[in-house]
């Protein structure tokens, strides 16, 4: 076989691909110096600890390709190839030293990387000679695999490698890659079978709320009561629940209402008080102040006291561990390392009755031996293997110490089946509420939920009750959308970042929608032409006016759509911006920008459609119609928003008559 020719670009892109990771492997302090670079596997828990909530505690950044790719240790997994590994570890380390974050987006990153390490397979596994058709092939292979969310998210880190090969030139040509999937949204898929199926799979039904709120006075079980009062919490506010299991002991924040007058009197001259939560958002580093609507303060006040009184003691052994580092607590008097206990002794201790034989066995599982009838443990040994466990519980990674965690217990106080011992600690994880919430079935027997231990009615499928806890986020939000609150209170009270992840939150139905339209029309909260018809008729006939013309709703891109879908198809074929039927809510800034990103693009377009109708190019005249139309559309919705003599909020109709694109009746003609 003839040898390669190697060329000067490609040379040279080698040379500072080298440099790429010399750098990287030798000067960078990401994950520390001790690094194991040449592993495919980095434990990186110390550098990007795990939320205290989740049960699995360790990070770890496996550099293997696809090839049992969900194997739980590097055992059975195929590390990547040379040089092409190398690349992808520089990559993640200068990434994280650069801006330190968890294992999640770097894990994706690696992800994503598999793919593209597949395409280079006969190529020596050479970064340098990726192509922009290898980009276009791994994202095929990444829709392939992975649901249209996580293929966005998988194709966001693709572009991130092919940013990083643009910027340190590490190919013999510029990639300029751009991730073709676009983020997916629930707001256009409201009124298909599909679409309500996975509504209500997002949200508890009336009968798990209203069970729950019968066995919140029940519960008596030091944790069910816990667990309860987690629950009680998630009512008040759209929680992530690690942001609740990862609470500070003294997280309660009130002080005085400030409004644009300033503070805040009652009408007796007293201050007006708020109250919230402090918290870590779980996807970030920074913390907030979850505030508490006023009418469930009371609930969320009950629900941090309940927690603390039954968790203090936890805190308390912590404080003395932090207080005597080395040491391990142990009831009773201590009389030196030396001091002695029998095996049954042993047991009381550890919360397992007068059994010696239970004794026994927890020595002998640690190494201790228990063999003898009148065997005696030394408090040295206890210690010892009580230590060995006491460091399973790693200080949280925003600086918490442990006796500060809210959700802080004793070993084994969530476990129905285990005693717990007052000598260890644990925390309350998200795998606790998911058992008290929904039950569990393991080879150890069915651990039972919160419904099953009180017997509560079977659902209407047969099947018994339980829910997740993500579902009381996604409840609280649909209920924040339907009363109209405003999307960036909506995204804010969620401790949300981006304000267009709040349409993944929102299950209004179409007929929910269009209630809440009615409404609006009602108090005057709706302007253009349908709400001037709406204000001729005689008042005992709007509100058969109002069912008739606002059956239906559902979200569009630019804003929303009253047309009946049901007895009518879409006459404008998404030309939104020019439809009678499109309505605008002024000052939704997701909105705002769609319609300017659609103009410019439409824009863009109308100069090279200009061309071709100079060359006199069949069809041209028509597409120039087009989009001239939907230019003019785009304006008047603008013009909307930034109207500052419309309250924002309202909505408004900017067209009052579709162009003739059908030959159905315009608006005007149903007077």
């Amino acid at each position: 076989m003839a040898e390669r020719l190697i060329t000067r670009p490609e040379r040279n892109a080698l040379e500072r691909l080298e440099a790429f990771i010399a750098q990287a492997r030798y000067d960078c302090a990401a994950f520390g110096t001790n690094l194991e670079w040449d592993r495919a596997d980095w434990d990186v828990t110390t550098h990007c600890p795990r939320p205290v909530s989740k049960a699995a505690q360790k990070a770890v950044l496996y550099f293997t390709t696809h090839a049992n790719g969900e194997a739980k240790s590097i055992e059975g997994r195929v590390p990547m190839a040379e040089p092409f590994a190398s690349f992808i570890k520089a990559l993640i380390r200068r990434k994280q030293d650069s801006r330190p974050q968890g294992d999640g987006p770097l894990s994706r990153i690696i992800n994503a990387a598999r793919d593209l390490h597949d395409q280079l397979g006969d190529r020596g596994h050479d970064p340098v000679r990726l192509t922009h058709a290898d980009f276009a092939a791994a994202v095929v292979a990444v829709q392939k695999r992975s649901s249209p969310t996580t293929a966005y998210r998988l194709g966001c880190a693709l572009q991130t490698i092919a940013d990083t090969i643009d910027r340190h030139s590490l190919s013999a040509s510029r990639l300029n890659w751009r991730n073709p999937l676009k983020r997916q949204t629930n707001a256009l898929s409201r009124i298909s079978k599909h679409a309500n199926d996975a509504r209500e799979s997002k949200l508890p039904t009336s009968d798990v709320l209203d069970e729950l709120a019968r066995l919140s006075h029940l519960v008596t079980d030091p944790s069910d009561v816990v667990c309860m009062s987690v629950i009680k919490l998630l009512h008040c506010a759209p929680w992530r629940i690690g942001e609740v299991l990862a609470l500070h002991a003294d997280c309660e924040v009130e002080e005085q209402k400030v409004d644009e007058n300033g503070p805040v009197f009652d009408k007796d001259g007293k201050p007006v008080m708020r109250y919230g939560l402090r918290y870590w958002k779980e996807k970030s580093s920074d913390s907030d102040v979850k505030w508490i609507p006023t009418v469930m303060v009371d609930v969320a006040r009950g629900a941090i006291a309940d927690v603390r009184r039954h968790t203090e003691p936890a805190r308390e052994l912590a404080r003395w561990l932090e207080e005597h580092p080395g040491r391990a607590w142990l009831p009773g008097y201590d009389l030196g390392p030396w001091q002695t206990y029998t095996k049954t002794e042993v047991a009381e201790m550890f919360g397992m009755g007068s059994c010696a034989k239970s004794g026994r066995q927890w020595l002998m599982l640690r190494g201790i031996d228990a063999s003898g009838r009148d065997v005696r443990i030394s408090r040295q040994d206890l210690e010892q293997a009580l230590l060995k466990e006491v460091v399973k519980v790693t200080e949280d990674r925003r600086g918490m110490k442990l006796s500060e965690h809210l959700l802080l217990v004793h070993l084994n106080f969530h476990h129905s089946r285990k005693a717990t011992n007052p000598c260890l600690l644990s925390l309350t994880r998200d795998q606790h509420l998911a058992d008290f919430l929904g039950g569990r079935r393991s080879t150890r027997g069915r651990t039972l939920s919160v419904f099953e231990k009180f017997e509560s009615p079977l659902q209407q499928d047969g099947s018994a009750m339980g829910m997740t806890s993500h579902q009381f986020r996604h409840w609280l939000n649909t209920l924040a959308q339907a009363g109209g609150l405003d999307q960036a209170l909506v995204a804010r009270w969620s401790g949300r970042d981006d304000i267009q992840q709040n349409s993944e939150y929102d299950h209004l139905t179409g007929l929910e929608i269009a209630e809440r339209f009615r409404g609006m029309m009602d108090e005057g909260k709706i302007q253009g032409a349908l709400a001037d018809l709406h204000d001729r008729k005689e008042p005992a006939d709007r509100a058969s006016f109002r069912d008739t013309v606002l059956a239906t709703a559902h979200v569009t891109d630019i804003g929303l759509c009253d047309l009946d879908w049901i007895s009518s198809t879409c006459p404008e074929f998404q030309a939104c911006e020019t439809c009678e039927f499109c309505l605008v809510e002024k000052g939704n800034e997701d909105s705002k920008l769609r319609t300017e990103q659609r103009l410019a693009d439409n824009r863009w377009l109308l100069e090279r459609v200009q061309a071709e109708v100079e060359d006199d190019t069949i069809g041209a005249s028509n597409h120039r119609n087009a989009l001239q139309q939907s230019i003019a559309g785009c304006e008047r919705i603008l013009a909307v928003h930034q109207d500052p003599d419309i309250p924002d909020g309202t909505l408004v109709q900017p067209t009052t008559a579709s162009p003739r694109h059908f030959d159905g009746p315009g608006l005007e003609d149903t007077v």
